[in-house]
């Protein structure tokens, strides 16, 4: 049976758009919120998950989805096309 952590990143693998922890925590089977926002802290800090407010909800995404690529593209391109020194 796969473990917690590989069974959210396997659904977030299924949600690119994110997923909070509450509706993650039902999707999956968990009978606490506060296990999968355990194992979701941990998987930012190991940077396979990024968390970020969305509407007023934390969201899990699985890093280099193509949500989080796409934001990261954007703050490139500002940095790039600003005026202002680069150091």
């Amino acid at each position: 049976m796969p473990t917690v952590r590989e069974r959210i990143l396997a659904h977030l693998r299924q949600r690119p758009e994110g997923i909070d922890d509450d509706l993650l925590t039902i999707e999956i089977g968990l009978s606490r919120r506060q296990h999968t926002n355990m194992v979701c802290n941990r998987l930012a800090r190991e940077g396979l998950v990024d968390r970020r407010s969305v509407g007023g909800k934390i969201r899990n995404f699985l890093t280099g989805s193509p949500d989080v690529v796409h934001v990261d593209h954007q703050r490139r391109s500002m940095a790039l096309e600003s005026d202002a020194p680069w150091h």
